[in-house]
């Protein structure tokens, strides 16, 4: 017997649930720690700054929800805590600034093995919307104030990393891999 149009939707909006609830428990302990420990503007900075690369450019994954956890309350929580007094001189935040938007430029969207980028014409899009993006981000560190430019530059930089092909290689995932769909 195979399985029926019905139960395929089911399926795929209960899987869809699950992402959900996942998502929102993490989210909520990760800004419930931002909440406590009174750090929850350069949380949602940090943060902000790397979902709009993310929403575009894609990246590495945590392998599991669990290291997902750890790995964002580190990212989100910790790290900004001792950078969120840090004014980083004008040259690093070129630097910076460069590197995120030369990561982005030529290595944007990258997939994962569950979720390969197939499509090619896809890949152009999502490459083009992710340096807009990443413009828009880079436009903005010019106007705030020097503690929150250091913030932006962060979630940005975290998001660069994600992508970069080294990154891959190090944590030994498996990079590009729509190739194996052609």
């Amino acid at each position: 017997m195979g399985i029926t149009s019905s139960e395929k939707n089911y399926d795929y909006i209960q899987y869809g649930l699950e992402i959900l609830l996942i998502n929102l428990s993490k989210l909520t302990i990760i800004y419930g720690i931002a909440y406590l420990t009174k750090q929850l503007i350069p949380t949602l900075i940090v943060h902000l700054s790397y979902m709009l690369l993310r929403r575009y450019s894609f990246g590495l994954h945590s392998l599991s929800s669990f290291v997902c956890t750890i790995t964002s309350i580190a990212l989100f929580n910790i790290i900004p805590y001792f950078f969120k007094e840090l004014i980083l001189p004008t040259p690093l935040i070129f630097l910076i600034s460069f590197f995120i938007f030369f990561s982005i430029l030529l290595y944007s969207p990258a997939d994962t093995e569950n979720n390969p980028l197939v499509d090619g014409e896809k890949r152009k899009k999502l490459r083009i919307k992710s340096t807009i993006c990443c413009i828009i981000l880079l436009i903005m560190v010019a106007f705030v104030p020097a503690t929150i430019k250091t913030l932006i530059l962060l979630g940005g930089f975290y998001q660069a990393l994600l992508i970069l092909p080294v990154t891959y290689k190090i944590l030994k995932r498996r990079y590009n891999n729509y190739e194996l769909y052609e």
